[in-house]
């Protein structure tokens, strides 16, 4: 421990030291640390590196933390096995009232807005504001692209969302979304019922049935 020539306050040296030797690094090698950290197999973990090391635009790193990269290289990786979209609705740490975030991972080209913002509508959300970044992950023959998406959750709520209650919906309305794009489930207002109540898309389903009959 250090301690200040007041003797008030104290600091941990190893910790601060970690913070120094972090500063120096550049932001492939603390991507490195964090998928080192992140996974057991350490030569997944190297392969990862590898790949995606310089496979981020610089605007996604001046936005994101390495660590944040991690979990979008995992959904990156699905995207790409299995040829689809792949969603990730979060509540980012400096959200304010009903703000949460939305990224859509999609092969070769970003969605087009005019495709993607009547479902988000529909589904409870306007957006505010789009973040796209494209990345070009090493011995792949494609690109891919992330679309972060600042939204507002529209409509009346009990409580402005939080970290907790958009955890308990993800699953849900990540299904519906991807199920809509996919052409399985119908875009209509139904399925705000979601972020709004709770409700499963699949109940949603039956009510949409319900309220036809």
């Amino acid at each position: 421990l250090v301690w200040n020539d007041n003797q008030k306050h104290q600091h941990d040296a190893t910790q601060i030291e970690g913070r120094l030797q972090a500063i120096g690094q550049s932001w492939s090698e603390r991507l490195s640390n964090s998928l080192i950290e992140r996974l057991a197999n350490e030569d997944e973990a190297a392969d990862l590196t590898l790949k995606y090391g310089n496979a981020f635009a610089d605007s996604y790193q001046e936005m994101y933390r390495a660590r944040q990269a991690v979990h979008d290289i995992e959904k990156i990786e699905e995207a790409i096995a299995h040829n689809r979209v792949e969603v990730d609705l979060y509540r980012p740490y400096n959200a304010g009232g009903r703000e949460v975030s939305l990224k859509i991972y999609s092969l070769d080209n970003p969605v087009a807005l005019s495709d993607v913002l009547p479902i988000l509508e529909n589904m409870g959300l306007r957006v505010v504001a789009e973040y796209p970044h494209e990345v070009r992950p090493r011995g792949e023959n494609r690109s891919v692209w992330i679309q972060d998406f600042l939204a507002e959750v529209a409509g009346k709520v009990a409580n402005n969302p939080d970290k907790k209650s958009v955890q308990a919906i993800r699953d849900q309305f990540e299904s519906c979304l991807k199920g809509i794009w996919a052409g399985q489930v119908e875009n209509d207002s139904l399925n705000k019922l979601i972020l709004l109540s709770g409700m499963s898309w699949r109940d949603i389903v039956i009510l949409r049935a319900c309220v036809r009959y």
